[in-house]
């Protein structure tokens, strides 16, 4: 097995852990604004840190996804997708841990009872090319001698 095959077991359940993280460090900190006077937990990182800027590092890739992605949705269908393709990046993250806990689940099953993993059969339903506001694809551009769409 390819390690790109398995990443996700632990990938997907590390982000989640990320959320919950994520959310306790943010109710903390508003805990913190509305009773300036409460006890004051340390900091996680030092700022200025080697790991301090490899967070910042990090986070700037992160919004620069999030920014080329947004950008390229609102390219093909409009602000208002973009603007729910940020939402839609943690709901997919969502989807994905729960997948991965049923697969881990069932294979858990078949190593306990022997019973075969059914095949679970997944229906795509793909939009129709003339509903997608886009110019011509490269290719055919090309195929006719023009110069590639800006």
């Amino acid at each position: 097995m390819l390690y790109r095959d398995r990443k996700s077991l632990i990938t997907n359940l590390a982000t989640v852990a990320g959320y919950l993280v994520v959310g306790v460090v943010l109710s903390i900190w508003v805990m913190q604004w509305l009773w300036p006077d409460a006890y004051r937990f340390p900091p996680i990182v030092q700022r200025g840190s080697t790991l301090w800027y490899m967070l910042l590092i990090n986070f700037a890739l992160l919004a620069l996804r999030v920014s080329q992605r947004a950008y390229c949705v609102w390219r093909l269908h409009g602000y208002r997708q973009a603007a729910l393709s940020i939402a839609r990046i943690a709901w997919a993250n969502f989807v994905n841990f729960a997948a991965t806990v049923r697969a881990m689940r069932l294979y858990l099953r078949y190593l306990r009872t022997g019973r075969a993993i059914a095949w679970d059969k997944t229906d795509h339903i793909y939009p129709a090319l003339e509903s997608i506001p886009f110019r011509r694809p490269l290719g055919e551009a090309h195929a006719n001698g023009q110069t590639a769409p800006a």
